[in-house]
């Protein structure tokens, strides 16, 4: 059966203000616009600001189904029909759908939610319809179970218009891309930590501008390219550093308090606020503790640790949201490439300035 719209649910942001919320509707709005433009079909957006709802019309809705799961801040969606708050267009409506969804001898449920003021309740709607497709579909010897379904349909009724639908589909939820501060994220042997922290930074609603070595760049850049689909211009915007070929080698620690320095030298041009550090807890926990204090000396910025407590439950989430290959990818301590960085007699980083590149991907 084809739907004429799709409602989308988001719900970190019903729990702000009511300043921020409009804010962070709005910015949904716009990422939504931007999403679906590069599609080039035809599309309409409407807004429904005091029921926490969006709504998308469009001719065909599959490809716009196939966008919505990579959009930050939609909790779920739903193709849908929308129509009165007459009862017999309720009816014939839920027919419809009872009609193409529910086989010989299923079992079904009809869960209805309000918003608004109505001269009937949510029971009523529900057992009125549900008396009505089983009168309808005898012949299917369909039976009403309320505990365990094998079919549902939804019936949410706002103010003046029903929206009814039997699928729901999850989003990747948290807040809007760019509603938060804008962040360096740091990109290190351990791509697949540096995409993961990434990442949960992006789903708080913060931009992120990974800095990786130019050498790392040339192997990972299709991997760096997974995080492009949840911004909504298709763009991520890296910045590369160039290390001169004279220079000589630098332990893993090292690498990546050079990285955290250039990141800092890089914050005010490109009005960042802080830094994102792929560090976790795994493995040995002391050495772990002092790499944390080892690239926290001389600190200006604001660092965010996103994996530390971050479960193997969520990792597996959000490798399955990336889409990252089984293997884990990056170098382990055995493989780690030399990285070319001049040093001063004593071990520590030197002042040489390194030169960093914008490159958009």
């Amino acid at each position: 059966m084809k739907f004429s719209r799709i409602l989308i649910r988001y719900g970190e942001i019903a729990l702000k203000s009511k300043q921020v919320r409009k804010r962070m509707e709005e910015k949904l709005q716009r990422n939504l616009q931007k999403h679906l433009s590069h599609l080039k079909i035809s599309f309409k957006i409407k807004r429904l600001p005091l029921q926490g709802r969006l709504f998308i019309e469009a001719p065909e809705l599959q490809p716009i189904l196939d966008v919505l799961h990579h959009v930050l801040g939609v909790v779920s969606f739903s193709p849908c029909f929308q129509t009165s708050i007459n009862m017999d267009d309720i009816k014939e409506a839920g027919l419809r759908i009872a009609r193409s969804i529910l086989n010989q001898d299923e079992s079904f449920a009809i869960r209805v939610r309000r918003s608004g003021t109505h001269d009937f309740s949510s029971q009523e709607v529900a057992r009125i319809l549900g008396e009505h497709v089983l009168s309808n579909l005898k012949n299917l010897n369909i039976r009403v179970d309320l505990s365990n379904p094998q079919k549902t349909i939804h019936v949410e009724i706002r103010d003046q218009s029903t929206y009814l639908f039997y699928k729901i589909f999850r989003g990747i939820g948290g807040f809007p891309f760019g509603v938060q501060s804008d962040l360096i994220a740091i990109i290190n042997d351990d791509l697949e930590d540096s995409l993961i922290s990434s990442f949960l930074m992006m789903r708080k609603g913060c931009r992120v501008f990974p800095l990786i070595c130019e050498d790392d760049l040339s192997l990972w850049e299709q991997y760096l390219a997974c995080l492009k689909k949840f911004i909504p211009s298709n763009e991520l915007t890296c910045h590369v550093i160039s290390t001169p070929s004279e220079f000589n080698v630098i332990l893993p620690k090292d690498k990546l308090a050079l990285l955290v320095k250039q990141a800092e030298q890089l914050i005010d041009s490109i009005n960042a606020t802080g830094i994102v550090i792929p560090l976790n807890l795994s493995g040995n926990v002391n050495e772990q503790l002092e790499i944390v204090s080892f690239i926290n000396q001389e600190k200006k910025s604001p660092r965010f640790f996103p994996l530390l407590g971050v479960t193997d439950a969520i990792r597996e989430i959000v490798r399955s949201i990336l889409k990252l290959p089984k293997e884990k990818i990056g170098l382990t301590s055995g493989q780690t490439r030399d990285l070319i960085v001049n040093k001063s007699k004593k071990g520590k980083i030197s002042e040489i300035p390194l030169r960093i590149k914008k490159l958009v991907l």
